[in-house]
């Protein structure tokens, strides 16, 4: 199986359009929309979830499972010690996203209330890493617009990187409340646990064994699942692996970026991601803050470390906006094709 080849410009298309949706709108109207004919569109999709460059996602919002915190983490570490550093990661139970680099480690762990074993076994964590870590950048934030503005969000790095200014969605921050405003869901009962759990793992064993990944959109859910997305109980997302995905021939996409730094003035990161986007097109698909610590990822070199910008340059570089917002900043830059992804959204392990 061909891995890391460029994209078609078909292939490209397609993943615009699922970026971009989400499930309220149906496949023939993302298909309608894409100006693919209906066969390619389809041909095309399923060459992308076959090389595992997209993967559908299905992520509990902050309602189905009562959160005390995100937190998201990312660690430099010694070469030889980025193997021990993941096991710490990957300890954690309410650890759903697990990526090792050649440079660092990254996770992000969720918190349920009321769960004071996981937030000793948190904490265990993180201080497990002390030795064997040259920095830690530790952000544990609520999941709210406010403090969590972007939550793997591709749409607008991707739109971006194939030359687009628009975006249709960008950005999407963590799951909030649910459109049932908590009442009246389903007619015949708010769905269990299990029921929830059976949905947010529903990629995982086709994914896994590479077997019918393009199967797994909300176009194929059964009655009872596709109401819990259309309630917002759960939300539905395609997201790029991070480890599969090169972007088209002439704009490959080659490093994922981490920016961590402390803000200069509390609570201001939604301002500081709504700037880079609007004046320099550069796109976080994730930005997270604590109110005074701040973590941003980008794709490609949708973001330049220039700590010495020219004097006569006319607009603002992205890290001149940086600088106006953070201080402290450390910018870590992994190559995709040498990230290792240990764990991807896997959120069945909250219930």
């Amino acid at each position: 199986m061909l891995k890391r080849s460029p994209l078609t410009p078909n292939e490209v298309t397609v993943v615009r359009s699922r970026l971009g949706s989400d499930s309220s709108e149906s496949e023939e109207d993302r298909i309608r929309h894409s100006g693919l004919p209906r066969t390619t569109y389809m041909e095309a999709k399923q060459r992308l979830y076959a090389r595992k460059v997209l993967l559908d996602c299905y992520i509990p919002n902050a309602e189905t499972v009562p959160l005390d915190g995100v937190r998201f983490t990312l660690a430099q570490v010694y070469a030889d010690k980025i193997g021990e550093a993941a096991k710490a990661l990957l300890a954690d139970p309410g650890t759903v996203v697990a990526w090792a680099g050649i440079h660092s480690i990254f996770g992000v762990t969720l918190y349920r209330k009321g769960t004071e074993n996981s937030v000793r076994k948190a904490r265990d964590s993180l201080l497990s890493l002390g030795p064997i870590a040259a920095s830690i950048f530790d952000v544990t934030c609520a999941p709210t617009p406010k403090a969590l503005p972007v939550y793997f969000d591709y749409e607008g790095s991707w739109n971006h990187l194939i030359g687009l200014t628009s975006s249709r969605r960008w950005p999407r921050a963590f799951p909030g409340p649910s459109r049932g405003g908590g009442r009246g869901w389903f007619h015949l009962g708010r769905p269990s646990p299990e029921e929830v759990k059976s949905l947010v793992g529903r990629t995982l064993p086709g994914v896994e064994q590479g077997r019918g990944a393009h199967l797994h959109g909300p176009a194929t859910l059964p009655r009872s699942q596709r109401r819990m997305l259309d309630s917002g109980l759960v939300e539905w997302r395609t997201m790029i692996s991070m480890s599969e995905v090169t972007g088209p021939k002439d704009r490959p996409l080659t490093d994922g970026i981490f920016v961590a730094g402390t803000l200069l003035e509390q609570g201001a990161l939604p301002s500081l991601v709504r700037e880079l986007a609007e004046r320099q097109a550069a796109f976080p698909f994730f930005a997270a803050s604590d109110g005074q610590g701040a973590l941003l990822g980008f794709l490609s070199s949708t973001i330049e470390y220039r700590p010495d910008p020219p004097p006569m340059r006319t607009s603002a570089s992205a890290f001149q906006i940086l600088n106006g917002y953070l201080k402290d900043i450390v910018v870590v830059r992994e190559p995709l094709s040498q990230l290792n992804i240990l764990r991807q959204h896997r959120y069945d392990g909250l219930f």
